[in-house]
C-alpha cells in the first residue's frame, strides 16, 4: 500500500498537467463554430471526457489495484512468453539505438530528409483532390425540381414524368419517385440506388452522368445530390453549399447577387 500511495503522489502533478494540456487543446475545437464545429464537436467532447476519466482512474483505481493485485517480483518465475517478449523489445531497442546513433552522426542528412518530407507534404497539399465536404455514398439521392413560375399543373406533371423516366433508365438506379404538390413551381425526387456490390458507379458519378441528360428538358431543371448524414446548410436547398446575402436595399442586393452568380459560375438563386 505504501509504495502505491508514494508512486501515485510522485506522478500526480505530471499526470494532472498532461491532462490539462490535452483538454486545453480540445477546448477550442469544442467551442468552434461553423461547419468544422459541427463535424468535430462530438469528437472533442468524447476525447475530453475520456482523458478526464483516465486521470481519475490513474490516480485512484490503478494505485489500489497495484497495491492489492501485484504479486512480489520473482526473477525465476517468468515464463517463456515473457522472455520472448523481452527479447523482441531488446531487439527493437537496439535498432532504435543504432538508428539514433547514425542520425546524430549525420545531422545534415537528417535535415535534408526533413526538407524532402516538407516538400512532399506541400506537393500533396497542392495536388491532392480536395472538396468542400466529403461526399458520402449511402445509396440515396435527393433531387429538387425547379420550373418556371407560370408553369401549369399538367405541364409540371409531364416534366416530372420525363425526369423520372430518365433517371429510371440509369443502370445503377433501383427505384425513383417524384413528388409535386401543385400550386408551386417546386418539386422533388427521391432516388434509391442499387447496392454497391451490384453497381460500378458511386452516387456522385451517377449524378454527374445524369446531369447532361436532365438538362435537355427545357423549362425545368432537376438538381440531384447524394444524401449526406452531415447537413451543413442552414436551410433546404438544391446543392451541397449555399450563399446567403443580406441587405437593406433590395436593388443593391439583387445587383450583388447577380455578380455573385457570375463570379462563381452558379446557375440558380432564390429570394426569401
Amino acid at each position: 500500500m505504501r509504495p502505491a500511495l508514494q508512486g501515485a503522489r510522485k506522478v500526480a502533478f505530471t499526470v494532472l498537467s498532461m491532462t490539462l494540456a490535452l483538454v486545453a487543446v480540445l477546448v477550442p475545437i469544442l467551442l468552434m463554430g461553423g461547419i468544422e464545429g459541427r463535424l468535430f464537436r462530438e469528437f472533442a467532447v468524447t476525447l475530453s471526457v475520456a482523458i478526464t476519466v483516465s486521470l481519475v482512474v490513474s490516480l485512484t483505481t490503478t494505485p489500489m489495484m497495484c497495491a492489492y493485485l501485484l504479486a512480489p517480483r520473482r526473477e525465476d518465475g517468468r515464463g517463456r512468453l515473457y522472455r520472448a517478449g523481452e527479447r523482441v523489445f531488446a531487439a527493437i531497442l537496439d535498432v532504435y539505438h543504432r538508428s539514433l546513433h547514425r542520425a546524430l552522426q549525420w545531422p545534415g542528412l537528417v535535415m535534408l530528409g526533413l526538407l524532402a518530407t516538407l516538400c512532399f507534404a506541400i506537393h500533396l497539399f497542392i495536388n491532392a483532390p480536395k472538396g468542400y465536404m466529403p461526399e458520402q455514398d449511402n445509396g440515396l439521392i435527393w433531387g429538387g425540381i425547379q420550373a418556371d413560375q407560370n408553369i401549369s399543373f399538367q405541364l409540371m406533371m409531364k416534366k416530372l414524368a420525363q425526369f423520372v423516366e430518365i433517371v429510371r433508365q440509369d443502370p445503377a438506379v433501383a427505384k425513383v419517385t417524384g413528388f409535386y404538390g401543385g400550386g408551386s413551381s417546386y418539386g422533388s425526387a427521391f432516388v434509391v440506388l442499387k447496392p454497391q456490390s451490384e453497381r460500378e458507379a458511386s452516387a456522385e458519378e451517377v449524378t454527374n452522368r445524369l446531369r447532361p441528360k436532365l438538362d435537355q428538358i427545357a423549362g425545368t431543371s432537376l438538381y440531384l445530390g447524394a444524401d449526406q448524414d452531415v447537413q451543413a446548410a442552414g436551410q433546404t436547398g438544391n446543392s451541397g453549399y449555399q450563399y446567403t446575402l443580406l441587405g437593406e436595399d433590395a436593388g443593391e442586393l439583387r445587383e450583388w447577387a447577380s455578380k455573385r452568380l457570375t463570379a462563381n459560375e452558379l446557375s440558380y438563386f432564390s429570394w426569401l
